[in-house]
């Protein structure tokens, strides 16, 4: 069973209650008893999401190194939510979902999905990928969302809508945060930070990958990152690689990869950052560190990355950014 539950079930998080109003606004909601009213509602939806999981998903690991996932995360001491390993992509799962009368999930395009909201992780098996990059591929993609799920300082936040859905999710998930706007001309959520909390993530990934895979390990080796920013080249640690190079094929490249990239540049410039990245996981002090040292190393720093969006031209301007302050002190890490 390849199900990862953690050993101690994270304690219940902070709640914070939004509603939609009439005029479509969105307020903060203070009374004790809607907001538990909210919270049981919602804690129904997700056990209802968890059981069908269970049910349809719970076995799908065969040719996986799961266990070598396990001693991963247990050496990082991450307590993670449940992982699931599912034959479909995000908007696959999503339409599986509602049809049986469970959470539905945003549809999420890329390889996994950490939900945080519900509480599970996704990893999404790619069939035509496993069979060109070996299973290693999926084991990466495991290792990235549970990644995002070992941070544990947690609030919830949820908004009821009038129409009766609830939307989920956490204020913050280690550098990403969620900003719940009540002003009716903005979108509901704001987000920031995607850019460095991937960045951590997927630095977790490619640690993973250099484990199994020698290739991977190269510190001369670089991959052109792809045909709209031919100017970029990223280390192969980051790419996973066919597994017959000679019968063609290419490299498989990651948005996330782009900005592990920049923040390993960065944290060749201050060594510290490296523990602020790992203990990211574990309390936001770290996080705030990692701002403070950011800006140290050039003003203004902190909210140029933060206020990155997760798009591929932001992640691309994210690693140019880190580029430039590389040569400010000296060196040159555009190659």
């Amino acid at each position: 069973m390849h199900t990862l539950r953690p050993e101690h079930p994270p304690t219940t998080s902070p709640i914070i209650l939004y509603e939609e109003q009439l005029s479509g606004t969105i307020q903060q909601v203070a009374d004790p008893e809607r907001i538990a009213a909210v919270a049981r509602r919602h804690a129904r939806i997700a056990q209802r999401t968890g059981d069908f999981m269970d049910t349809h998903y719970a076995y799908n690991s065969t040719g996986l190194n799961m266990e070598a996932v396990r001693e991963f995360t247990s050496n990082k001491g991450w307590t993670t939510d449940p992982l699931y390993l599912t034959d479909c992509n995000g908007e696959e799962l999503d339409a599986v979902l509602e049809k049986n009368g469970v959470s539905y999930l945003t549809p999420d395009e890329g390889a996994g999905l950490c939900a945080s909201g519900i509480g599970l992780v996704i990893a999404h098996r790619n069939t035509e990928h496993e069979q060109q990059y070996g299973p290693l591929i999926t084991e990466e993609v495991a290792i990235h969302e549970l990644a995002h799920s070992a941070y544990r300082n947690r609030t919830t936040y949820y908004i009821a809508y009038r129409n009766g859905e609830i939307s989920a999710d956490t204020v913050r998930l280690g550098y990403r945060e969620n900003i719940v706007n009540t002003d009716p001309a903005k979108d509901h959520v704001q987000k920031k930070g995607a850019f460095i909390e991937e960045g951590i993530v997927d630095e977790q990934r490619a640690h993973y990958a250099q484990l199994h895979d020698p290739r991977r390990i190269d510190p001369d080796r670089q991959i052109a990152y792809s045909k709209t920013h031919t100017d970029i080249k990223i280390p192969v640690r980051y790419t996973p690689l066919p597994i017959n190079e000679s019968a063609g094929g290419y490299p498989l490249l990651f948005i996330p990869s782009l900005a592990s990239y920049a923040l390993s540049i960065l944290s060749s410039l201050d060594p510290e950052l490296e523990s602020c990245y790992e203990q990211s996981r574990f309390n936001t002090d770290a996080i705030s560190e990692t701002y403070t040292r950011f800006d140290s190393l050039r003003p203004g720093l902190a909210r140029e990355l933060r206020d990155l969006q997760y798009d591929e031209d932001d992640f691309a301007e994210g690693l140019r950014i880190a580029q430039d302050v590389a040569r400010e002190h000296g060196f040159d890490r555009s190659t």
